[in-house]
């Protein structure tokens, strides 16, 4: 009797062990998978509501079109007479509900103004990773999508800034003055807009865009930098977001 006692008692200290192994195995396995594995939700849901803000928007510029007389011709609210308040309380009516801030001392407003967007990929100013503040009145939808509008006065805009090296600073002539360069675009004015509003992760080519608004069409902003390439996947059906992973202010050498 007691030899089969020993023997059970061994079979069942053993069978513990394989168990407790097992677990250990999984836990590891999990711990090195979940993190992507939630990335990789995160991201899911964040395509699909940027699928969605981004037909709001475009049913919302079609509405202005309609009003404006002339389907295809964003002039009529992209006006260049007008300032970046006007365009956003022309705006406001094509979306049901909507809140107005035109800027960080209205009512309840200040916390939209205070996120600072990480680029898609790093910027680097004077040694260290740099975000963007997005300082125009802004329309925040009832889902808490954000849109800060931007109004060019005119639809066809020149302009020079400073040529800048690897590290991100600007380049300086033999006599210590910055080494200016021409830019141009076509566009009337910019919607920028985050589909989740305070929530993060608050960064380019993730939750966040830019849109171009020209005479005739809309285009995505031509830059990588505010998520050119994560939209172009998402609106192309390839639904990959494409970019980088850092904290703000982070050095660099």
């Amino acid at each position: 009797m007691s030899g089969g006692g020993h023997n059970l008692s061994s079979t069942l200290a053993f069978t513990l062990a394989e168990v407790l192994i097992t677990l250990g195995v999984i836990g590891i396995i999990a711990a090195l998978t979940l993190p992507s594995l939630i990335a990789k939700y995160q991201d899911e849901v964040l395509v699909n509501a940027t699928k969605k803000a981004y037909s709001i928007i475009q049913n919302a510029l079609v509405d202005a079109q309609a009003d404006g007389g002339v389907l295809g011709d964003n002039t009529f609210l992209f006006d260049v007479t007008q300032n970046n308040v006007d365009l956003a309380k022309r705006f406001q009516k094509y979306f049901n509900g909507a809140i107005f801030c035109e800027n960080r001392n209205s009512n309840g407003c200040s916390k939209y103004y205070d996120i600072k967007y990480k680029y898609a990929t790093k910027q680097i100013i004077n040694g260290s990773t740099a975000g963007e503040s997005l300082n125009y009145p802004k329309l925040i939808l009832t889902d808490g999508t954000v849109l800060s509008l931007r109004q060019q006065q005119s639809c066809l805009n020149v302009w020079y800034s400073c040529e800048r090296d690897d590290k991100g600073n600007c380049k300086k002539d033999e006599h210590g003055n910055d080494i200016m360069k021409p830019g141009s675009d076509d566009a009337c004015g910019y919607i920028y807009f985050d589909v989740n509003g305070l929530k993060g992760p608050n960064q380019y080519g993730r939750d966040s865009y830019c849109l171009k608004i020209r005479e005739k069409d809309v285009a995505i902003s031509f830059s990588n930098n505010v998520g050119s390439q994560s939209l172009k996947n998402i609106l192309s059906g390839t639904e990959k977001l494409i970019y980088e992973k850092y904290n703000l202010g982070e050095s660099v050498e």
